[in-house]
């Protein structure tokens, strides 16, 4: 995701609030419990755990920058994340570094599938998807969509991985 304007949102939350929450989920690799590995990739990794602090589930992915280009890009989607709210918008709830400098996101945790493995699953069962399930999949994409663009940012990586169900 990339900003287009440095315009100010009267929407954003307090960051002071952000370290609330953060200190209310966690904020070291102590505070949680992994339960197990949901996906990686290039970047790092995407783990299902849960809060030590308030036995909450959550996705905790963590990233593996190569160099400093993605780490920079990387801080401006995690202030993007931590002030977006928006039910079609997957939020970020804390994030912090390892003394190794290793980057964690606290994440919205959802039921372990992206549009890419619900698809392919389907097509593997020879199942054809509902119409009125496609459409409602597109509206709430785009719901969130313009909901990113009346913030003034542009998502640049839209594909199916990318959206949770």
């Amino acid at each position: 995701m990339e900003p287009i304007n440095q315009n100010q949102n009267s929407n954003q939350q307090n960051p002071i609030s952000n370290k609330k929450k953060e200190n209310l989920i966690g904020n070291c690799l102590d505070d949680f419990e992994f339960l197990k590995i949901f996906g990686s990739g290039a970047f790092g990794c995407v783990f299902k755990v849960r809060s030590k602090k308030n036995n909450k589930l959550y996705a905790l992915k963590k990233i593996n920058f190569q160099n400093e280009k993605e780490i920079e890009k990387n801080k401006k989607e995690i202030i993007l994340l931590k002030y977006l709210d928006h039910e079609n918008i997957c939020k970020c709830f804390a994030e912090f570094k390892t003394p190794d400098g290793t980057q964690y996101m606290v994440m919205e945790q959802y039921n372990n599938k992206d549009l890419y493995q619900y698809v392919r699953v389907n097509q593997r069962m020879n199942h054809h998807i509902r119409e009125e399930i496609i459409w409602n999949i597109i509206f709430q994409c785009l719901e969130g969509l313009s909901y990113l663009h009346l913030q003034g940012i542009i998502h640049c990586d839209i594909k199916l991985g990318n959206i949770f169900m």
